[in-house]
């Protein structure tokens, strides 16, 4: 309606004005020439027209906001649940739990079954990135220095945190480890989610130069020495957390740039074999468990399935990853909640505070013999995520608006700054 009025008002000054012109212009022929205060008058009268029109232009540019980009609140809720089943992981290896070989209980299998689905969760959260990130043509600086000035806040919250609790292990010296989070590796997954992006453009270059057949190829040979190899041999030293994201980057890349998502098939099918592949792989360790009694191989395959590359694992959240990219779903709630769950990750599992919420606030390990480990584990991971996905949103709107014109104007000259280097005389020569 009111753009209606808008338009409206613009062609009636666009009249007035070409009225205008029409008048000068016969005054002009008809006397020869025009008093000089007549013309000046009408001069005026006729800028004055084009300053009204023009203001009513930006009034109507003003009046379309930039589109911003729709989050997938169906890939958003996928976060959320990956979340989640990280935390239930993280209930189980650093609840400080003990069990003997021979020791075989359904406690001690619950524990495993949610440490799978964690491996899972993990592999699906780096899918969903590389899945976005595989168009992208470069870096954004202020992306980076967000995450890592996140990182500091809940560095120096576990610090605190470490020292208020008098933490066994806690000293001084970890204000060095947390000056430089990423390269120390003060959280594994965050240093080498922000290394993957950093190289994000560079994969992408790299990945431009394949064609479909050479992409598939490339595809099928790291798949077979990163996952299927070592799920039947007891070798997985050539491969670490860095080049296993790497490697699920330019899977979920393959599946975007050449729209497997548009594929007829079934979300809630693909959903469905996920699930399945998960209870299978359940299944056959719970097999081997009871086998490794007296069999030393079966007691090692027991222990396989906690690791991200082997292929049961990563084809669960391959299935999963596929099944939710065909689900059709929005939701501002869904958006909101997903955009605190990075948080979520690195308060829970701070070097100190993770020691406090599992060790000294819900004491995991005194319910290791419990009746109510299972249900206790599922409501003790839903409050955990609840509570720090609260702080974590506290933190976008009071902490993070602090500084978040300081990060603008930082990532422009670092910015500036990377670009004179690469067009610099020292670098022109190389």
């Amino acid at each position: 309606m009111e753009n209606n009025v808008i338009s409206s008002d613009s062609n009636e000054n666009n009249k007035e004005k070409k009225e205008i012109n029409v008048l000068l212009n016969k005054e002009e022929k008809e006397n020869g020439k025009v008093d000089i205060s007549e013309k000046t008058e009408m001069q005026e009268l006729l800028n004055k027209k084009e300053n009204e029109n023009g203001k009513i232009e930006n009034k109507e540019k003003k009046t379309e906001p930039p589109k911003k980009k729709q989050r997938q609140s169906n890939i958003e809720l996928l976060r959320i649940i990956a979340m989640y089943l990280i935390i239930s992981h993280h209930f189980s290896i650093h609840g400080n739990f003990s069990f003997s070989k021979n020791e075989l209980t359904v406690n001690q299998f619950w524990l495993k079954f949610i440490t799978i689905g964690g491996r899972i969760a993990v592999d699906t959260y780096v899918l969903n990135s590389g899945y976005f990130l595989i168009n992208s043509k470069s870096v954004k600086i202020n992306k980076v220095l967000k995450m890592l000035f996140q990182m500091y806040t809940y560095a120096i919250l576990d610090f605190i945190v470490g020292y208020i609790a008098k933490v066994e292990g806690f000293g001084w010296y970890y204000l060095f480890f947390y000056l430089f989070p990423i390269s120390l590796n003060v959280w594994w997954f965050a240093s080498n989610y922000v290394i993957l992006y950093l190289l994000s453009t560079t994969i992408n270059k790299l990945l431009n130069t394949f064609d479909r057949a050479q992409y598939k190829t490339f595809l099928l040979f790291t798949t077979l020495i990163w996952t299927i190899i070592p799920a039947l041999t007891t070798q997985n030293d050539f491969i670490n957390n860095l080049i296993w994201f790497f490697y699920m980057y330019c899977f979920s890349g393959y599946i975007r740039r050449y729209s497997l998502k548009d594929k007829n098939y079934s979300g809630i099918l693909f959903i469905g074999i996920s699930i399945l592949i998960y209870l299978l792989t359940f299944g056959f360790l719970v097999f081997c468990s009871y086998r490794g009694v007296k069999s030393k191989y079966f007691s090692y395959l027991s222990t396989r399935f906690y690791v991200m590359n082997i292929i049961p694992v990563f084809a669960s959240a391959a299935f999963l990853f596929l099944g939710f990219l065909k689900l059709n779903i929005t939701s501002k709630f869904i958006n909101f909640v997903s955009a605190t769950t990075f948080g979520i990750y690195l308060i829970h599992d701070g070097r100190f505070i993770n020691i406090v919420i599992w060790e000294k606030i819900f004491k995991n390990n005194t319910y290791k013999e419990s009746d109510y480990l299972i249900p206790y584990s599922i409501g003790v991971s839903l409050i955990v995520f609840i509570g720090c996905s609260i702080i974590e949103t506290i933190r976008i709107y009071t902490i993070e608006k602090l500084y978040l014109k300081f990060i603008d104007n930082l990532s422009i000259k670092i910015d500036n700054l990377y670009q004179k280097f690469i067009n610099s005389k020292f670098i022109n020569k190389f």
